[in-house]
């Protein structure tokens, strides 16, 4: 077995044995005093807040920058929990809401393309559908950490799901989708310009994933949106939302750059109801439109 991988199971089965409540008080006096200490990533999420809602008062946006790293702790205290979440706990934990919607894609026979953000508890998000109704495939870009992203894999394949690396991955995406497959994409982080297209996001041009727009401009497949909406009691609200209908002009350049800034808006419109559930320390619009490459 791979080092890395053995690492990452004796890590999952440390922190699995404390319970949920010491869990969540260890990640969010870390991301504490990560805050305080580390500068970086809180500069860049007080920034990202600050511009994307000119005119707020200060002090909210502090709260909102605080908020994201408290969001980020809850997701790692809970994500020790999620492996041996069974479906009989699943109603403690979430309720799941638009089945309907996606029994109504999946009725068309060309495959579902449900996209998210990192936003609320993503990686519960990815188990709840499996949990509940069924396996999916998830695209994903593999983490630069080999022991996060062996502990990432999984989680997230502990319940059948079946994840596939971004890179040439695409012959394989298509054929799933061909027999009726859901595939899973997040199309909230900043990429290279060769690999994205520039959409207005928050006021600001940020450069996007084509990988959305392309697949479902290619398949033919429904594209649904998906979040995970952290309550007021602690508990998870799964939102499946309706078809998006994919805009088809003929004009291949146009059909991406409109598709995806349509997908992106539904992220947005999300992230301005719980602005503190986002992954604002992201730099999410490094990607310049001046830059080369």
């Amino acid at each position: 077995m791979d080092k890395y991988r053995v690492i990452a199971i004796l890590f999952y089965h440390l922190f699995s044995l404390l319970p949920l409540k010491m869990r969540k008080i260890f990640f969010k006096g870390l991301a504490k005093i990560y805050y305080l200490l580390f500068p970086r990533h809180r500069l860049i999420a007080l920034y990202n807040v600050r511009q994307s809602f000119p005119g707020m008062e200060l002090k909210e946006v502090i709260g909102i920058a605080k908020g994201a790293f408290e969001n980020v702790a809850l997701v790692a205290a809970e994500f020790f929990s999620l492996k041996k979440l069974s479906e009989k706990e699943a109603s403690r934990w979430f309720t799941l809401k638009g089945i309907e919607h996606l029994e109504k894609a999946l009725a068309k026979g060309r495959g579902v393309i449900i996209f998210t953000a990192h936003f609320g508890n993503w990686e519960l998000a990815a188990l709840s559908l499996p949990l509940l109704y069924r396996p999916f495939v998830i695209l994903y870009r593999p983490l630069d950490n080999r022991i996060l992203d062996e502990l990432v894999y999984m989680v997230r394949t502990s319940r059948g799901n079946i994840l596939l690396p971004k890179e040439k991955s695409m012959f394989k995406i298509y054929n799933y989708l061909r027999k009726n497959a859901i595939v899973g994409i997040l199309i909230d982080q900043n990429v290279a310009k060769k690999e994205g297209v520039f959409v207005d996001f928050f006021g600001r041009p940020a450069c996007t994933t084509t990988g959305l727009a392309e697949l479902a401009l290619r398949s033919g497949a429904e594209v649904l949106p998906s979040f995970a909406v952290r309550l007021p009691e602690g508990k998870y609200g799964i939102y499946i939302g309706e078809s998006i209908p994919v805009v088809r002009t003929g004009n291949w350049e146009e059909d991406i750059r409109r598709n995806t800034e349509n997908f992106t808006k539904v992220v947005e419109d999300m992230v301005k109801k719980h602005p503190e559930q986002w992954f604002w320390m992201h730099h999410r619009w490094k990607t310049k439109p001046y830059q080369e490459n």
